[in-house]
C-alpha cells in the first residue's frame, strides 16, 4: 500500500487521494492489478482522487521514494528517482521536474535530494 496506493493530502478539513501512478519499480512486470489501488482507496475513504500529470504526462512515483514532513519539506533521492538505468520512473525529468509536481501536488516548497539509496 506505501508504494501503490494513492498519497492522501489534507488542506484544511479538505482530504484528496493523489495518484502518482505506480509501475512495479520499472522492474517488475506484475504490477497490473495494482492500477486499481488508488480508486479503490479513494472511493473507500469516500474522496476525491487526482490523477498527478505533470507536462501532460501521469506521473510515476511509489510513496516509499519520498517522505515528507507535513510543513512543506520533502526528502528523497537521486538515485532513486533521477538514475539514467535504474528503475526509471520518468524518464527525462530533472530535478526542477519533480520539485514542480511535488509543489504544484503536494504544496512542498522545499526538496532535499541525497545521493544514492533510499
Amino acid at each position: 500500500m506505501r508504494d501503490s496506493g494513492p498519497i492522501i493530502v489534507k488542506n484544511g478539513d479538505k482530504r484528496e487521494a493523489l495518484n502518482f501512478n505506480f509501475n512495479g519499480w520499472a522492474k517488475y512486470n506484475n504490477f497490473q492489478l495494482d492500477k486499481l489501488v488508488p480508486s479503490k482507496v479513494a472511493n473507500h475513504l469516500n474522496m476525491p482522487l487526482t490523477q498527478v500529470m505533470y507536462k501532460g504526462k501521469p506521473v510515476v512515483l511509489e510513496g516509499g521514494a519520498i517522505d515528507v514532513n507535513g510543513k512543506g519539506t520533502l526528502l528523497t533521492s537521486e538515485e532513486c528517482l533521477l538514475h539514467p538505468s535504474i528503475q526509471v520512473r520518468n524518464a527525462g525529468f530533472t530535478k526542477q521536474d519533480y520539485e514542480a509536481a511535488f509543489k504544484q501536488y503536494l504544496g512542498v516548497t522545499n526538496v532535499i535530494w541525497l545521493g544514492n539509496g533510499i
